[in-house]
């Protein structure tokens, strides 16, 4: 992978994130007991 950076900017910031998803059964039911999960977007 190659990064192309301009030649006409002041300033370079390169800002790495974590990205993720969880499924999580609803109400908190345990994941073995449930057939419907909720997908969220997570961040570390």
């Amino acid at each position: 992978m190659t990064m192309q950076l301009r030649d006409n900017c002041d300033y370079a910031i390169l800002i790495p994130t974590s990205m993720g998803t969880r499924l999580t059964p609803p109400a908190g039911q345990p994941v073995h007991m449930s057939d419907t999960f909720m997908m969220h977007a997570t961040s570390a």
